[in-house]
């Protein structure tokens, strides 16, 4: 019999490529496999956008607390409903509480191993053997999947009773669960350690942009360490090369002197950023090109506990007891545990910021600091203003911390160098005692005079045009 299609020939059965979709041809035969293969890349895209673009971590819910299942089940630990994404991308929901009994989990025995194996490898050997220890338990979540709903499938006769059925669906599932060991989030850790070394690079009032010399000294800074690691003997993991390096990467402002002018902070950040997605993201990255190093760490944490416990006939238990239902040596760590903000939280937080707290009101005078720089379009005040003041009996460089000053002698008071960074400054400078002398700096003038003479009990006020001159607005 013949067919008026083109010749056409299944795929070969093979293992799925998440970076392949089926080219639906006329005339294609269909398998399983084509199937198959379809959503691997469906799937794939969506889970690689939420990995690459927003992250992993919680999402909402999955608080944590303990509570006392009585007197023989000790405490009892409950994790709320909620979700997460991992660091492959899976989205997990876990739908109902869960809870776990730490006693029945300390009693299998491949955790008693697990026990006697850390307490060996944490303590130098004691005659007698440990019957105390303070555990640390980290509680995971992992994306799991599994097969349901069984149905009939067409077939050759005489088949077992196992080949009669075929489930025909996967779930999404998950698996929560204690570990002696920590997941590897070292994408997460680097981050937090990058983040926190930019925001301890030096400001300066004045300079240029210069976006070559920064990218050269953040690419040095990172050579210096990676090169170290490369010469040293032992070959490291990556997780052990991490926390070798994270002790000194992100801590070398001093040697590459990186100074951020005020002004161009925006231009530094661009590049800081670029350098993070460019040379480190894909170093410590928990994926690469759709696939994750070990699955095995594919986990979320939640937290970390400490557990004293105490070994009684062999057996370990939780060595704490429940008052008014609360157990005080049992700590919850949640401070490890990454979290994803939604869009719409981090819109509202730009749009609104700080709300004043009425119940906790602001300690005043605030502390103004190099890189305090607020401006506004106006302000309308109900109440007192407070400024910052200061009695000085010595001579003085003003900066960026003071407003008022009251000099108590023959002193002389030096202003800092009109800039672009100090537009706008005001100072009130009075003479209380003796004749004041106040300097401009090299290059600068007040009101067209490199210094003032201010009587006993004068005083003036001094605004910066942020070029060269100081202008004097009031006098008393």
């Amino acid at each position: 019999m013949g067919c008026c299609n083109e010749p056409s020939v299944a795929l070969p059965q093979a293992g799925q490529n998440p970076a392949q979709h089926v080219n639906y041809t006329k005339g294609m035969v269909l398998g399983v496999d084509d199937f198959t293969q379809e959503f691997t890349y469906l799937a794939n895209r969506d889970q690689w956008a939420i990995r690459e673009l927003l992250g992993y971590g919680t999402i909402s819910g999955l608080a944590i607390t303990i509570d006392d299942a009585g007197v023989d089940d000790g405490p009892r630990l409950h994790v709320t409903r909620g979700t997460a994404a991992v660091p492959s991308g899976k989205l997990v929901c876990v739908p109902e509480e869960q809870c776990a009994l730490i006693n029945k989990w300390l009693a299998k025995a491949e955790n008693k191993d697990k026990i006697n194996k850390l307490i060996a490898d944490t303590l130098p050997p004691l005659p007698p053997p440990v019957t105390k220890f303070k555990l640390s338990l980290y509680l995971a979540l992992c994306y799991q999947d599994c097969k349901t709903m069984p149905v009939p499938i067409p077939g050759d006769p005489c088949r077992s009773d196992d080949q009669l059925m075929a489930d025909s669906r996967i779930a999404d599932d998950y698996c929560l669960e204690l570990r002696t060991e920590a997941p590897s989030q070292i994408e997460e850790d680097a981050l937090r350690d990058f983040v926190a070394w930019l925001k301890k690079m030096p400001l300066i009032d004045t300079g240029s942009a210069n976006e070559e010399s920064w990218a050269t000294a953040l690419k040095t800074a990172v050579r210096l360490s990676l090169d170290t690691m490369k010469n040293s003997p032992a070959p490291f993991s990556s997780s052990v090369l991490f926390e070798k390096l994270r002790a000194y990467l992100f801590d070398t402002v001093a040697t590459t002197k990186l100074e951020i002018p005020r002004e161009h902070v925006s231009s530094f950040l661009r590049v800081a950023f670029r350098f993070w997605v460019t040379n480190l993201k894909p170093i410590w990255a928990s994926c690469s090109c759709n696939t994750i190093a070990n699955p095995s760490q594919d986990c979320v944490l939640l937290a970390q506990l400490e557990v004293p416990i105490i070994s009684v006939d062999g057996v370990w238990i939780v060595n704490d007891k429940a008052v008014n239902g609360e157990f005080k040596n049992i700590h919850i760590d949640e401070s490890r545990r990454p979290y994803l903000a939604s869009m719409r939280l981090l819109q509202e937080w730009l749009l609104c910021g700080f709300a004043s707290d009425p119940s906790n009101p602001v300690t005043l005078p605030q502390s103004l600091t190099k890189i305090s720089k607020p401006s506004f379009n106006g302000i309308t005040t109900t109440g007192g203003v407070q400024i910052a003041i200061k009695t000085v009996n010595a001579d003085l460089t003003l900066d960026a911390t003071h407003h008022c000053v009251i000099c108590n002698g023959d002193i002389t008071i030096t202003l800092p160098k009109c800039a672009i960074g100090n537009q706008g400054r005001v100072y009130i400078i009075k003479s209380q005692k003796e004749t004041t002398r106040v300097h401009s700096a090299t290059g600068d003038t007040i009101d067209g005079l490199e210094h003032k003479t201010l009587g006993i009990h004068r005083s003036f006020t001094l605004v910066s045009d942020g070029i060269q001159t100081w202008h004097i607005i009031e006098t008393s």
